[in-house]
């Protein structure tokens, strides 16, 4: 059974799939052709999209779902260059609540995974944790992992890094002003580096704090002064350059102290 409208033409077969031939141009050439396979449900199960109407679809989309209909992974396959080939695979996989769950990025459709994205909700279906994992080399360890926490706002209250650079931990108030920050190098247990934030009863920092070699004692210190308004008055630096628990120089500005 055929079906048109203008530029389009659609094909149905008997079991209710069809394509879609489209006429961008309105001069008689077929640009464009896209299939629509549906499953005894009336669910769409696979989409096809052929680009150039050449007979080569660079794009194949398979959806799953479970026994009571409910999608559970969606899986994109990509034929770029249309050698008949699949360049890339893009997956993703969706929860109970309808949300998605993870997502993975096979760049080469090799069936390894360069990027993992998993996602974590509460019982209400609010997002509560992201992770971020990179396995670019693709020997199955990941080179890079990012842990994104979020209250129950919404708003990222912690974030934390796993990569060549060490474990660091990175604390948040208000969504984008960090409170404490926290790396361990050589990933020992131990913290080689500290920094964190005071506030004052308005949200202002009021003291910025920085152990740079983990030993708890902070070798800088910078304070900052604040009118009734709100308004930055000064700022200063106290630097204790050898660790020792005292003061060596006091600047009246904003100084690192190394």
């Amino acid at each position: 059974v055929n079906g048109e409208l203008a530029g389009k033409i659609y094909v149905f077969d008997s079991e209710g799939n069809y394509k879609e031939y489209t006429d961008n141009g309105l001069n008689g050439k077929i640009d464009t052709i896209e299939g629509f396979y549906i499953n005894d449900q009336g669910k769409l199960i696979k989409y096809t999209s052929d680009n150039n109407a050449n007979g080569i679809a660079e794009k194949i989309e398979e959806s799953k779902y479970n026994k009571d209909g409910n999608l559970v992974k969606k899986i994109l396959e990509i034929d770029s260059d249309e050698d008949g080939k699949i360049d890339m695979i893009l997956a993703k996989y969706f929860g109970q609540q309808g949300n998605i769950i993870k997502k993975t990025h096979d760049g080469n459709a090799n069936g390894i995974a360069e990027y993992i994205d998993e996602f974590e909700y509460n019982t209400n279906g609010d997002l509560v944790k992201k992770i971020y994992q990179t396995d670019l080399d693709e020997d199955g360890k990941y080179e890079n992992i990012v842990v994104n926490e979020y209250g129950a706002d919404g708003k990222l209250v912690k974030s934390t890094t796993d990569d060549k650079n060490g474990l660091c931990v990175f604390d948040y108030v208000n969504d984008d002003t960090l409170k404490s920050f926290t790396c361990d190098h050589d990933k020992d247990g131990k913290a080689d580096f500290t920094s964190e934030n005071t506030f004052d009863s308005d949200g202002n920092i009021v003291q910025q704090m920085s152990d740079y070699d983990g030993d708890g004692n902070p070798e800088r210190v910078v304070e900052h002064k604040y009118d009734s308004e709100g308004n930055l008055i000064y700022s200063k630096t106290y630097c204790d350059y050898n660790s020792d628990g005292e003061v060596d120089k006091v600047w009246d500005e904003v100084n690192m102290c190394l």
